[in-house]
């Protein structure tokens, strides 16, 4: 039995290793910030971006922030993090290899997003991912055992969503369910917990088990952000509900700056001018 987690920062290594598996096994992949990640006028992890949420958070309730963020979510374009995951896809196609997205995505009603498994599924077909073609388990599952309050976790077309309840507890949940249990398992995760929760999981079911901690994202350099032109955004996100693309907002500023009928007092205060 083998049992190990590595750490990489592009696909190297999971190409080898699915190279050398065959269809006894099952490959888990997280979706955010391991196949897709936001462009750079949507991606919140910049420092000041962050700073500019933690100031809402400290303000606001958590369905108000919910909202907030689910206007960004339904507004950003995804991108794949490394292209390298087309190979992948098509190795595991070649091979016959079964394979499943495993995400905390919450599901049903999220702010202003109707359906929250019905977005990420846009999004995917967008770029052409389906994990209905590699999944070893084609039945629809909702789980009503568990709840951390962010809808209940459900396996669709392919994909496991927790909906933030532990990856690991609603994995052997589906296993058990489905009495599906590969003799390995491959997982692709941004975030060490959920890698530690999936191993202990194969630990206990006797599965033999290799973890991928993929910092892919993490290493791709941050945008350089104009400190008064996401002040902004934010702010009108908070007061209007819109999350402005960069071209909006260069165009609002170059009105401000350019039009002398356009930029009246009121506006400029309301958006932070001071000439």
């Amino acid at each position: 039995m083998y049992r190990k987690i590595n750490k990489v920062h592009d696909f190297k290594e999971v190409i080898r290793a699915i190279d050398q598996t065959d269809n006894t096994s099952l490959v888990l992949f997280d979706i955010d910030e391991v196949i897709v990640m936001d462009s750079h006028e949507s991606r919140l992890t910049h420092d000041y971006r962050k700073e500019l949420m933690e100031n809402i958070e400290a303000r606001l309730t958590r369905k108000e922030c919910e909202l907030l963020l689910s206007i960004i979510l339904k507004t950003k374009k995804a991108r794949f993090v490394n292209s390298d995951i087309i190979k992948i896809f098509a190795l595991l196609k070649a091979k016959n290899i079964p394979a499943m997205g495993l995400t905390k995505l919450p599901t049903g009603k999220f702010g202003i997003i109707e359906d929250m498994i019905a977005w990420r599924m846009h999004e995917l077909t967008e770029l052409k991912v389906n994990f209905q073609e590699f999944s070893p388990l084609k039945d629809e599952i909702i789980i009503e055992d568990y709840n951390a309050g962010y809808g209940k976790p459900t396996l669709k077309d392919g994909i496991i969503y927790t909906a933030e309840y532990d990856k690991g507890i609603v994995f052997e949940y589906v296993l058990s369910k489905t009495n599906y249990y590969p003799q390995s398992i491959i997982f692709i995760d941004d975030i060490e917990e959920n890698l530690l929760s999936l191993q202990k999981t194969c630990n206990k079911l006797k599965i033999n088990y290799q973890g991928f901690e993929f910092t892919g994202s993490a290493i791709i350099t941050e945008p350089k952000l104009d400190a008064q032109l996401e002040k902004i955004r934010f702010e009108i996100l908070e007061k209007e509900y819109k999350w402005l693309t960069d071209e909006e907002l260069k165009s609002i500023f170059y009105h401000l700056v350019s039009c002398p009928q356009y930029p009246t007092k009121n506006v400029k205060t309301k958006y932070g001018f001071n000439y």
